[in-house]
Parts: C-alpha cells; sequence; structure tokens
C-alpha cells in the first residue's frame, strides 16, 4: 500500500502544482470578478453533472469490492453506457427547460452564453465521473494517475493559449476546461472498452443499477449541493467580484486534500475483493497519520498565507487572505469525508449515506440562505466553518466510532 500511496500522492503532487499555476495564470489574467464568473459557471455545470450521473460511480466501487465471475466487468460497463446515454439526454433537456422558464430567478445575471458554454461540458464532467470509478474496479491506478497528469497539462496549456495569448477572457477558460475533461477521457476509454470486449453470460440488470444508484444519489447530489450553494447565493447577492475573493481561499485549502485524496484513491483501488472489516482494519493507522500530516500543512500555510497570496494571485485578491485563515479548519471536516466515503460506500451504506448527506445539504443551505444575505462574505465565512467544518467532523468522527465499534464484533 505504502508504494501506492507513494506514486499517487506524487501525482496528487504534481496535479497540485500545475493546478496551483493554473489557479494562479486564472486570478491574474481574470481577475476578481472573471475568476467569480468562471467559477459560478463551473458550479452550474458540475451541479447538472451531479444531478445527472444517478451517482453510478459509487455503485461502480460497490460492485468492484463483491465482484463474481469473469466477465462481471464487461456486464458492468456496457450497462453504464446505456444508462449513460439516457441519463445524459434527460440531464440536457432538463436543464435547457430550466433555462427557458426561469432564468432570471435560478442563475441571476449569469450571462446566456457562459451558461450555454457551461452545459457544453456536462457530457464529458458526467462521464469523467463514471470513467474514474471504472478504471480503479479494474485496478488501473497507474493509468487514471496518467490521465490525471495529461488532463492537467492540457487544461494550463488551453490557459495559455486561448485566455493569455488569444484573449478569450472567461470563454477561453470554459474552454481550457472542457479540453482537459476531453484528453482525461480518450487515455482511459480505450483501455475500458478493451476490457469490455467479448461475450458476456446475463446482462447487468438497468434496473438494478439504477435503483442502487437511486439510493445513494442523494447523497451525491446533496453533496453537491452542500459544496456549491454559498458561490451560487453569495454570487446573486454580492457580486462575481467577491465570489472570486472567496473562492480563491477555497481552491486554496483545497489544495491541502492533495495527499487524503491520493491516500482515498489508493483505498478505493486496493478493496476490490476485500471484505470492509479487513479493509478498514489495514486503513485506519493511514487515516489517523494522513490526518496528523494534512493539519500539519494547514497550520504552515496560516503562517504563510499574508505573503504567498498577494505574491500568487496579485494584490486584487488580498481580501483572500483573511478569507483563508479563516476558512481553514475545513481541512480537517474534508479530510475525513475523503478518507472515510470508501469504506462507506463498499459496506453498501447507501441510504444511511444518502440520509447523512441530504441533511448537512439542507442545513447548509438554510445556513448560507439565511447568512449570506444577512452578513455578506461575512455571512460566507461563518456557515462555511459551521457547514464544511463543525458538522462535517462530528458526522464522520461518528462513522469512525460505528467502524471500530464493527471491528471489535
Amino acid at each position: 500500500m505504502l508504494r501506492d500511496v507513494l506514486r499517487t500522492g506524487a501525482v496528487q503532487a504534481f496535479e497540485l502544482a500545475v493546478g496551483l499555476l493554473t489557479l494562479i495564470l486564472s486570478a491574474r489574467l481574470l481577475g476578481p470578478e472573471g475568476r467569480g464568473l468562471l467559477g459560478v459557471t463551473v458550479v452550474w455545470a458540475g451541479l447538472f453533472a451531479a444531478f445527472g450521473s444517478l451517482s453510478l460511480d459509487a455503485v461502480v466501487a460497490n460492485r468492484a469490492a463483491h465482484a463474481r465471475g469473469e466477465d462481471w466487468f464487461r456486464r458492468l460497463f456496457r450497462a453504464i453506457g446505456r444508462l449513460y446515454l439516457l441519463l445524459l439526454a434527460l440531464t440536457l433537456a432538463a436543464a435547457l427547460l430550466l433555462f427557458a422558464v426561469a432564468r432570471e430567478p435560478v442563475f441571476g445575471d449569469l450571462p446566456g452564453y457562459l451558461l450555454a458554454s457551461g452545459l457544453a461540458l456536462v457530457p464529458l464532467m458526467l462521464w469523467a465521473r463514471y470513467q474514474q470509478a471504472l478504471l480503479l474496479a479494474l485496478g488501473k491506478l497507474a493509468l487514471r494517475n496518467r490521465a490525471i497528469v495529461i488532463s492537467n497539462l492540457a487544461a494550463l496549456a488551453g490557459l495559455v493559449v486561448f485566455v493569455w495569448l488569444l484573449d478569450w477572457s472567461v470563454p477561453g477558460a470554459l474552454l481550457a476546461q472542457g479540453l482537459a475533461s476531453l484528453a482525461a477521457a480518450g487515455i482511459g476509454l480505450l483501455v475500458l472498452l478493451r476490457a469490455a470486449a467479448g461475450p458476456t453470460g446475463d446482462r447487468d440488470s438497468l434496473l438494478g443499477l439504477a435503483r442502487d444508484g437511486a439510493k445513494v444519489h442523494a447523497s451525491a447530489v446533496g453533496h453537491y449541493i452542500y459544496g456549491s450553494i454559498d458561490v451560487v447565493t453569495l454570487n446573486s447577492v454580492v457580486g462575481a467580484t467577491a465570489v472570486g475573493w472567496y473562492q480563491l481561499a477555497l481552491r486554496l485549502i483545497s489544495v491541502g486534500l492533495a495527499l487524503p485524496s491520493a491516500v482515498a484513491t489508493v483505498f478505493r483501488a486496493r478493496m476490490a475483493g476485500v471484505a470492509p472489516r479487513e479493509s478498514w482494519r489495514r486503513q485506519r493507522g493511514a487515516v489517523a497519520l494522513t490526518l496528523v500530516t494534512t493539519l500539519a500543512g494547514g497550520a504552515v500555510a496560516w503562517l504563510l498565507a499574508p505573503w504567498i497570496i498577494p505574491l500568487l494571485a496579485g494584490e486584487a485578491f488580498r481580501p483572500s487572505v483573511d478569507l483563508f485563515r479563516a476558512l481553514l479548519p475545513i481541512l480537517f471536516g474534508r479530510s475525513l469525508e475523503l478518507l472515510l466515503v470508501p469504506q462507506i460506500f463498499a459496506r453498501g451504506y447507501f441510504l444511511v449515506g444518502s440520509a447523512v448527506a441530504l441533511a448537512l445539504a439542507a442545513i447548509s443551505a438554510g445556513l448560507f440562505l439565511w447568512l449570506i444575505p444577512a452578513e455578506g462574505l461575512d455571512g460566507a465565512v461563518t456557515g462555511g466553518l459551521l457547514a464544511f467544518a463543525l458538522l462535517p467532523a462530528l458526522v464522520y468522527l461518528g462513522w469512525i466510532w460505528w467502524f471500530e465499534r464493527d471491528l471489535r464484533r
């Protein structure tokens, strides 16, 4: 496991470096307002992809953990492919209908051409959710890591060409995002098609996959609402410039999640065919060590923030310094979530996970809809600490207690 963690960690470090460079370039080239418009557009695209996915990526992880027979992957891949086409058509139709009947109340002042650009990203974002899960189900961790490296390079190259050289502003940044998603999909798809080639026995039931996906779908949608309602509300109340400051702080905090994300990816890749209780016995020490290392890095970032953030993003983003420092406790809650979700889904706790995610989403939505109109950016910080730090920490510490109790039985 240590070797896989180190390799995946190296990829995460590379992704972190390129992502940070991309963030710096987009902040300097677009400014706070342009950066805010880009963030809101990507949030809407991701929200449509999350709604339309039916959370089949989580079902893939569960099917891999209980794989039986030689042709299980062929049956699973073909069923996922058919459902992808159906769900994509329904998602785009729903998005266009929402735009037609409720553009102003739902999307606010976001320009129509940016909404159209965001919708163009949905097919790639939707398939990306499935492809990563399918690659991990096959044990193709190295290929998944290679796809991440190439897609990040494509995003950086697209930003340089479309925004810096051609000066296409926010649409150019969205085009760079699409180029990165296309590169990631092209790398792993051929391997998946080869693995799925050949005869199969009985087909995987589309209804069974959809039913299992529906059990956990509320969790995934709730999670995305949970992580996006702040941006949407802040944009409608305060404006795109405030969104730019706020999102920069959150993006920099997400940099600190590189190690937990790498460890969680290795967990998922090594859980196929292993009983969840036994996999937790192997993972618990790695979870503790990862948390300690991540929090130590967060302490260093708090000290360096007043010098680093203006140096990287420019003086226009100095308000992000105080936001970044105030929101740093989010590292603990998000790290716990990343590290424990593979174990939760491998155990098949779909309905419980969905109920927890819906509760978190409802509470966070209520907090942001109440605090941001009343206090603006300060309300977003208060809501963020409650919704992204305190509540997840309590929930996932409860999951650890449950796993330990199960282990002692």
